[in-house]
Parts: C-alpha cells; structure tokens; sequence
C-alpha cells in the first residue's frame, strides 16, 4: 500500500489515541469498525446495521486483537455501538463535533470511540450511499481473478466455473446458473456472489460491495494517488492485487470535457471530480467505478470498452464518394436485369451506412451499445444497489441494451469492411470483380 492509504492513514491518525490498544493487533480493525458503526449511525442508519457492520469491517481488516484488553474491547464494541447508535441517532444532528465526542464517551464508555468521533467528521467513513463516502462497487472478475484467490488457497470460484459448466452441459438457463453457484459460495462462507457469462462467452464472477468504502471524492482537489488510497476494496483487492496501486488521476476541473478515462496503455485511470460536471444522479465515485470496470476487462481479457470517435467518420467526402460509386454500379446491374440475395445484401449494407452517417447521435448510440461500456455502466447501476440483500439478481438485469445489441456493434472501419466484402460476393458472382480500394474509409 502506498503511503497514503486507509488503512496506514486511519493508523497514524488513531494510534495516538490510545497506545495500548493501538499496539494490539486487533486495534485498528476495532476502531475502524467503530468509526464505520458511528458513522452509520450518525448518519440516519439503523443502530443493529452499525453494529454489524462493525463486526463486519472488524474482519474484513483482518487485525484479530491478542491482548486481553483488545479482547474485551472487540466483545463490548458491537453492542456499545448498537446502543451508542441509538442514541445517537436521535442526538447527534443537534451536537457539534466537540460534544459530539463527550456524547460518544458517555455512550460507549469507550475514550478510543469518543476520541475518535470528535476527530472524525461522520461524512468521513460511511458505509453506504451518501453524500460523501460511498459504498464501493460490485466488480465483475474472470478467469484471472478465480486463480489469483486460488492461489491464496480460495478455490471456491475455480470449484464455481466448473460447477457452472456442467451446468451448461445439461442445458441449464443462464438464472439457474447464477443462482446455484450464488448457492455455492453462501454455503461455503465465501463473498463472491455468482458466475455467469458476459456478452463476450467468458466466465465472470461478481465480487459484492458489503464491506468496501470509498473516500469522498466530490470536488477533490487535484491529485495523482493509487486505488487503494481512495477505495478500500479488501476483497476486489484481493481477487486482483495489482490494483490497489494503479496510479488514479484526479482532477478538479469543470471546463474539462470528459468525465473519466482508462489509459490501457499506461494502466492509469482519470476521474474528473469537479462536480459541475455531475447530474444529482451521478457523481465522481461512479466515474471511477466504471474505469476501474474497464481496468479489470483489460486484465482478463474481456470486450473492452471504446470512445465515440470509434463510430464518427474519419473521412467523409471519401466514403460519400465510394458509396456513390457502388451504387451506380448496382443500379447497372439492375438496370441489366441482374438481380440476387447478394445484391440485396450489398444495398442493405450501403443503405445502412448512408444513413448513419447523417445521424448524429450514431457514434453515441454505438458507442454505450459497446459490450464493455454497457458492462461498466452495470456496475455503476449495482454500487450498493443489493448491499442488504440476501442474493443479488443476475448482471444482465442491470445491463442496458438486449444482448444481440450489445454484440453487434461496428466502427466505421467494420462496416467499411463488410460492405467491401458484400460488394465483391456480388461481382465474384454475377459480373467483373472491379475494386473500389479503401479510399472511402
């Protein structure tokens, strides 16, 4: 982790607060389960889901408290953060950040929480949608991630994909698949939510946000960091550990044009936070989000994503002049009494093309119809979307676009291609095979 990250920047903040209990092993994992309880709380959740969620961040920091004092610590923390949330619930809107802490203390009796509370804003560390720091996503890994956790000893999701193509051996529907190997992983304990297969027929699995955080990046200040320094994702991180260090560009500015961008190249992501840039239903957190998609679909091999200037014309008085060309020689040869499926197919294409490049939202509309794009827009769609709920419904339920959509996709270049490809199966057939060349593209 670099130096900057959660879980060294919540140890240098907190460790003075209580040396002793700093020193245990279970210390950190403690407080920041408190701060994520409190900050539930504090924030209008329920007082019970606070409390478990500092059970929850309290394992999935991994920090197992030895001494006796940390022990005691751990079994009283769940049940004074339930009751400190409360009271709190109704309390605190009403409190500054000073006695914010002397209520904490008088809560709890804990002078860690009560430290803690009056040092951080309840903004700081939420654990769900809010206006600052936000539930993380559910990511959707491959065939690379399945090995990563396997060689970490989790073999549940190798076990998964061949659970799942057994499955598709007997004829099973996609739902049915997804709901079985959901079935496989609760049953072993496991956080994974499911397997399934993208548009591109490769396996993936979907690594759930129950237990991630993000920092608030709402108008951050510009900024070069690592992933791990803005999102705590133990176990996407996990599954992919060279992620928690990809560099993450930030930058505050409302006149830049774009909103965020995968570099594959350099393997960098760049988010605007500048929120003028933002609809109230959008924010830089899911800009990130959906890079980070893109970031793994490099990794494992999946349909990446694209920009629109993939479907606006590099060359338009050249191609006009190409598809001028074409058509007068189909109009010969219907004028010659030719006719065939090839030359119907060969209009078509040219058909097709006439008229998108006169539509100006074509390279909008082909673009967000891309495989990956429409992937990475699924995962925005589910960040903490199912975080409470005891199953998640399949990917595709929050996939946009039909599936034949998503996979018939083409650039101008493709499409070039295939009409080039249609115009010589009709002069292969039916008269003198006369190149046109590329000059239209």
């Amino acid at each position: 982790m670099s130096e900057f990250s959660f879980r060294r920047h919540l140890s240098n903040l907190l460790g003075p607060i209580e040396p002793g209990l700093a020193m245990g092993s279970g210390a950190l994992g403690s407080m920041y389960g408190g701060l994520a309880g409190i900050g539930h709380a504090l924030t209008g959740g329920n007082p019970k889901q606070a409390s478990n969620t500092v059970k929850k961040v309290q394992n999935a920091m991994a920090y197992r408290p030895r001494t006796p004092s940390g022990q005691k610590l751990t079994q009283q923390l769940g049940s004074g953060i339930e009751r400190a949330g409360e009271a709190i619930t109704d309390q605190v809107p009403l409190l500054s950040g000073q006695n914010r802490g002397e209520a904490t203390l008088g809560l709890t009796g804990s002078p860690a929480l009560a430290a803690a509370a009056e040092t951080f804003s309840p903004s700081d560390l939420i654990p769900g949608p809010g206006t600052a720091a936000k539930l993380a996503p559910a990511m959707f890994l491959g065939l690379k991630g399945a090995k990563s956790l396997a060689g970490g000893g989790d073999l549940s999701v190798l076990d998964a994909f061949e659970v799942a193509k057994k499955m598709e051996q007997r004829g099973l529907d996609p739902q049915s698949i997804w709901d079985a190997t959901a079935e496989h992983f609760r049953r072993q304990g496991k956080p994974w939510a499911g397997v399934y297969r993208g548009d591109d027929a490769k396996q993936r699995f979907e690594v759930p946000d129950d237990m991630a955080l993000f920092q608030d990046l709402n108008d951050h200040p510009s900024m070069d960091s690592a992933l791990g320094d803005v999102l705590y994702h133990e176990d996407l991180f996990k599954a992919m550990p060279d992620l928690e260090e990809m560099k993450v560009s930030l930058r505050n500015d409302p006149e830049q044009g774009h909103l965020g961008s995968y570099n594959p190249s350099f393997d960098e992501i760049g988010v605007n936070t500048s929120t003028q840039k933002y609809d109230p239903n959008d924010s830089p957190h899911q800009t990130l989000l959906h890079e980070v998609q893109h970031a793994i679909q490099q990794r494992e091999g999946f349909q990446g994503g694209g920009n629109m200037d993939m479907f606006r014309v590099g060359n338009e008085e050249g191609m006009k002049e190409g598809l001028g060309m074409i058509q007068t020689e189909i109009d010969q040869l219907l004028a010659g009494g030719k006719s065939s499926p090839e030359i119907d197919a060969l209009q078509g294409n040219l058909n097709e093309i006439s008229v998108n490049m006169t539509d100006p939202s074509y390279a909008k509309k082909s673009y967000m119809r891309l495989p990956g794009e429409a992937e990475a827009r699924a995962v925005e769609k589910r960040w903490g979307k199912y975080a409470d709920s005891p199953r998640r419904p399949h990917p595709f339920r929050d996939t946009d676009y039909t599936q034949a959509q998503r996979r018939h996709v083409f650039s101008w270049d493709d499409k070039w291609d295939q009409l080039m490809d249609s115009y010589r199966a009709v002069f292969n057939k039916v008269g003198p095979d006369v190149e046109i060349g590329d000059g239209g593209r």
